[in-house]
This record gives C-alpha cells, sequence and structure tokens, in this order.
C-alpha cells in the first residue's frame, strides 16, 4: 500500500484538493512552497496538514502565516536544506516530528516572547534540538 496525501489548499478564495504521493514531495521547488505558505495558504488556515512539506529538500527558509496556530506532526520533516523558520505568536501546537530531519536547521525566530514559546504545546521530537530560538522577531 503506498501512501497518498490529500492537500487543500487555498487559492484565490477557492479550495482546491489534490492527490500527492511521498516521493513527489521532494520535486516542490523553494519558490513554489514559498508561494504556497504566502499565497495558497488562506487567512483562515488555522494548521498547516500533516506532511505537506515533508522531504521538500530545496526548501531552504520558512515563514509561517500568522493565521496558523498548529503546525502538524512531520510538516517539515526530512527538509534537509531548512535552516531557518519563522512562527508566528499565535501558533499554540508543534506536532510530533514537525521539524524531525530537518539536519541544517539552526534558528528559529518566534514572534512572541519567551514565556510564550514555553506556552506551546511541543509534542516529543517536534523540534531539533539545540536550535537557537530568536524571541520577538
Amino acid at each position: 500500500h503506498q501512501k497518498v496525501f490529500l492537500t487543500l489548499l487555498l487559492i484565490a478564495g477557492h479550495a482546491v484538493i489534490f492527490r500527492m504521493f511521498p516521493e513527489d514531495l521532494h520535486h516542490i521547488q523553494y519558490s513554489m512552497a514559498v508561494q504556497i505558505l504566502k499565497n495558497k495558504i488562506g487567512n483562515n488556515v488555522k494548521a498547516i496538514p500533516s506532511y505537506a512539506f515533508y522531504n521538500c529538500v530545496s526548501l531552504e527558509i520558512i515563514n509561517i502565516p500568522e493565521s496558523v496556530t498548529t503546525i502538524n506532526s512531520n510538516t517539515f520533516a526530512g527538509c534537509e536544506s531548512l535552516t531557518s523558520v519563522t512562527i508566528p505568536n499565535v501558533v499554540t501546537n508543534i506536532k510530533v516530528g514537525a521539524f524531525r530531519g530537518c539536519t541544517a536547521l539552526t534558528t528559529i525566530n518566534y514572534k512572541g516572547t519567551e514565556t510564550d514559546w514555553n506556552n506551546i504545546v511541543i509534542e516529543q521530537d517536534a523540534v531539533p534540538n539545540g536550535i537557537t530560538i530568536n524571541y520577538n522577531q
């Protein structure tokens, strides 16, 4: 049995669901991923789906939209070129393995305070050890 991901994107105000196989996900280019995050995930989207950018090896920098409150499991897992992530202060949950295997990830820019960060439910293996957290970015 092969895993198939159904991904929901909001494009020009319309919901579009498409099917993607895991082996195809690594072909998403950085610019496409940025466009998905900035333009295709509407202001009403509260969670980035599990495995949305799984093994997207070209992805280097992520700026998560202000509407997102949950980063689901394995959302960015295997993004080995990812070096920097900006997370809004409205995020309340980072699920299991959200950034697992992001071996180049060195910095998370968090748009809240250290106290706010400590109140986020961060599940097992969600954020790699040794990451520098910059607050109030």
